[in-house]
């Protein structure tokens, strides 16, 4: 988790000492230890960027002859281009040796010295890297070891207590090592992230002696034609047990390493290992706030901190659809437009069924609206071609479906430039069916044929349309997917994949025409007059 590896050397010194410890004892002046010390300081250090690092490092090496305006402009283009990365690294290492005059120190002559490893390792990097702010940061990290073989033991014990000796010196472990290492990393984007580890191991081989006695009464147990059974019997008492027996056996190794980012823990990289068993945080039904965005969380208040400049949510459990007992993960707000329908968050069955429940803290704009998230600039509602209910759902606060309903989602926010306050107000359902343009650059005005019905809302609504004029409405006949039009005295002709029956057509001072069909159920003023007639007639 916590490597400490150099990427190289450039420059190193390398020396060495040794130093006696002395303490008096009744007046006299003892050799309670000895330290023999290894210790080094390096540096290493690399630029990449391509041709410019080429002229960057001669106008360096000439920089006395050299102009030095010309040599900052190389230093500000070498190191702007985003194929520029640079590495530097200083490091320093120090291992020793103790070894304790266990016979003076304590007056011991069976075991007269101990022997103690011991090392010591730090490193600064600074590494930057022109197209990545994540990537260019300052690292600081150390690392300690320490170590005992008690097999330096195995040799006096043995001699000084003879069978039993040796039965015990087998029992010591060969080495017991402890490492400590930590880290600290600041990156140009602001992120602060932290790590501690501890490890520990122990080489021993406890088990020894008890192969030996069951070798021994297997061998004894086969002298009379047994050895089938006796392995059955051993194999059903060992075997529960073998997997466990063989790592107390063998040794043991343990690792706790805690981990951070942005004062929130790595719940993935926080965890105690024991041999190959592994518990990390993200494995307890624990979740502690702030948790970092791909943690595990409950509410969506466990989701917070500098990684959500906009608020987090608590994501259900792909599986379990729920997020009780940490099983949900933390993820930034959603932006306009993102996907915040129930199938994407994990919603249950159950409540899916309800249309009316929404996952509203999911998006930025508070707003989620038949699956969008709304823009949170203009109140959480929908763009244009967006799913939506009611008219409110949509920036163009107009959601059509046609002449069918828009309950549940079944309608579309239309742009609300294609409706033209739907058709100046004279209509009451207003469908756009699509647009086109074309152009009538050489004249200054486009026309159309007379025509119309005497019922028709438009009959003969605006014949022509000057250059550089406000868009107008051209009434045509009811189903139509094509009008013909005069580009000054030339005929020309627009279509539409879909029907319509009023033109919105805007001429612009360039000669660039914009054409908008909208299918308009609007009524007619004559058979508003006969309903109003009739109403009045009642009521004399």
């Amino acid at each position: 988790v916590i490597p400490y590896v150099p990427s190289g050397m450039h420059m190193a010194a390398v020396g060495t000492v040794e130093f006696p410890i002395m303490f008096k004892k009744s007046g006299t002046s003892k050799e309670g230890a000895s330290v023999s010390l290894v210790a080094k300081i390096g540096m290493y250090g690399e630029l990449n960027g391509g041709p410019k690092i080429g002229a960057f490092l001669n106008q360096m090496m000439d920089c006395t002859g050299g102009d030095l305006e010309a040599l900052v402009s190389i230093v500000e283009d070498t190191i702007s281009d985003d194929s520029f990365t640079a590495k530097f690294q200083l490091f320093a290492t120090a291992d020793a040796v103790i070894t304790l005059n266990l016979k003076e120190l304590l007056g011991l002559t069976a075991i007269e010295e101990m022997e103690l490893s011991e090392s010591v390792a730090a490193m600064f990097e600074f590494n930057y890297d022109a197209a990545s702010g994540e990537n260019t940061y300052i690292d600081f990290r150390v690392a300690r070891g320490n170590s005992v073989d008690f097999s330096q033991f195995a040799e006096p014990i043995t001699a000084e207590l003879g069978k039993f000796g040796e039965a015990l010196a087998s029992l010591l472990p060969s080495n017991v090592e402890i490492q400590q290492k930590a880290k600290l990393r600041y990156t140009m984007d602001g992120d602060v992230s932290f790590g501690f580890e501890l490890y520990g191991a122990v080489e021993t081989d406890f088990c020894g002696p008890l192969d030996d006695i069951v070798e021994a009464f297997k061998s004894a147990v086969n002298s009379f034609g047994y050895q089938d059974a006796v392995d059955g019997l051993i194999d059903a008492v060992i075997g529960p047990v073998a997997s466990a027996l063989e790592t107390i056996c063998n040794g043991a190794e343990f690792t706790a390493s805690i981990s951070a980012k942005n004062f929130m823990f790595d719940t993935t990289n926080t965890y105690l290992q024991l041999g190959d068993t592994k518990l990390s945080m993200d494995m307890l039904p624990t979740c502690p706030p702030p948790v970092a965005p791909g943690g595990r969380c409950s509410l969506n208040t466990d989701c917070e901190g500098p990684d959500y400049p906009d608020g987090g949510y608590c994501l259900n459990d792909p599986t379990w659809k729920v997020a009780v007992g940490c099983m949900g993960r933390c993820i930034k707000k959603l932006e306009s437009g993102s996907d915040c329908s129930k199938d994407t968050m994990n919603i249950h069955p159950i409540v899916q069924a309800d249309f009316t429940n929404a996952e509203h803290e999911a998006c930025i704009s508070g707003s989620c609206l038949c699956g969008k998230c709304g823009d949170a600039a203009a109140d959480g509602r929908v763009d244009p071609g967006e799913p939506c209910s009611e008219d409110s759902d949509c920036l163009s606060n107009k959601c059509d479906a046609g002449f069918i309903t828009t309950i549940g989602c079944s309608g579309t926010c239309r742009d609300s430039s294609a409706y033209r306050a739907c058709v100046a107000d004279g209509c009451t359902k207003c469908y756009l069916s699509g647009t086109t343009s074309d152009k009538c650059r050489s004249e200054s005005v486009i026309s159309f044929p007379k025509r119309g019905k005497s019922n028709s809302f438009f009959t003969f609504h605006q014949h022509q349309i000057n250059k550089g004029s406000s868009a107008a409405l051209y009434e045509v006949d009811q189903g139509s997917t094509s009008t013909n039009w005069n580009c000054g005295n030339t005929p020309e002709r627009m279509a539409l994949d879909t029907q319509y029956n009023t033109l919105w057509v805007e001429y612009q001072n360039d000669g660039n025409i914009n054409w908008e069909g909208i299918d308009a159920e609007c009524t007619s003023p004559k058979l508003l007059l006969t309903v109003a007639l009739v109403i009045m007639g009642l009521l004399l």
